[in-house]
């Protein structure tokens, strides 16, 4: 007999930034997290939440949203904007079972009000249990979408009783910023790879859900790890799908002189925007 699936749904958010120190005569940028913010909803078909954007150059916002029907289901945003402003939808997905949402929009130089603080607004079309938050760099690609994130990757797995570790492995560019999400039908609970430091959790009750955001700093280029270990506990059985997504994005910094922000401009290894 299949298990049902746990009462809770878990969602991770991880910042893996790749800050390198270049050569004194170097002009070359990297990309840097300059702040977040977060809030959760309860059974209400819009969330807004305040953000302070710090002036910067060549800024990007991040919306990264969890969210599950309070009928249950899946609960796709229908909008997301800051300050009236649009934001792009770059990513949507459900969870196994239809069991939550899972979507990144984002917004080239967002305009800031005066005192630089806004309100974040994602708007759904059913009302909603979720948590989310908004996340925004500065030295960012300013060009399409394949400049600005250089490259995606994304792990799928499955829960049962004995401890998970889910990893993802980038050969990343110098200067280049990395962003990952865990989601899972589960609450057992989790433990961070290496220089991973959460920025935020939100927990909220029916049907619960789990959202956390950690943050991680490396000192070099190259081959990169993202993992995250989910502890033992009751198996979960997803079947015919795997229980859990592990989604990598990797925020390019400007082109280099004389490059081009309408290609590849970070000069990343792309990848296919094939989320399934």
């Amino acid at each position: 007999m299949r298990r049902a699936l746990a009462p809770l749904f878990a969602l991770l958010f991880l910042l893996a930034g790749l800050v390198a120190i270049p050569p004194a005569a170097a002009t070359h940028l990297s990309v840097e997290f300059l702040s977040g913010a977060s809030t959760q909803i309860n059974d209400q078909s819009s969330a807004t939440w305040t953000h302070t954007l710090l002036s910067g150059n060549d800024r990007l916002l991040m919306v990264i949203l969890y969210a599950q029907a309070s009928a249950g289901g899946t609960s796709p945003a229908s909008s997301v904007t800051y300050d009236g402003q649009s934001l792009t939808r770059f990513q949507t997905m459900s969870l196994a079972s239809n069991s939550g949402t899972y979507e990144m929009w984002y917004r080239k130089e967002p305009l800031t009000t005066e005192g630089g603080t806004g309100e974040v607004v994602a708007s759904f079309s059913v009302t909603t249990e979720a948590g989310m938050g908004s996340l925004l760099f500065q030295n960012v690609n300013q060009g399409i979408e394949s400049s600005i994130f250089s490259q995606n990757a994304q792990d799928n797995f499955d829960l049962p009783g004995a401890a998970v570790t889910t990893t993802i492995t980038l050969v990343s560019d110098l200067n280049h910023f990395l962003v990952t999400g865990v989601a899972y039908p589960s609450t057992r609970t989790s433990t961070d790879g290496a220089s991973q430091t959460r920025q935020w959790t939100i927990a909220w009750p029916t049907p619960a859900g789990t959202d956390e955001v950690l943050a991680t700093t490396a000192n070099a280029a190259g081959s990169v790890s993202l993992s995250t270990t989910i502890a033992a506990g009751v198996s979960v059985d997803c079947f015919p799908d795997t229980c859990g997504r592990h989604l990598a994005y990797e925020i390019a910094p400007p082109s280099e002189p004389g490059g081009d922000d309408g290609g590849g401009g970070g000069g990343g290894n792309s990848l296919p925007y094939d989320f399934q």
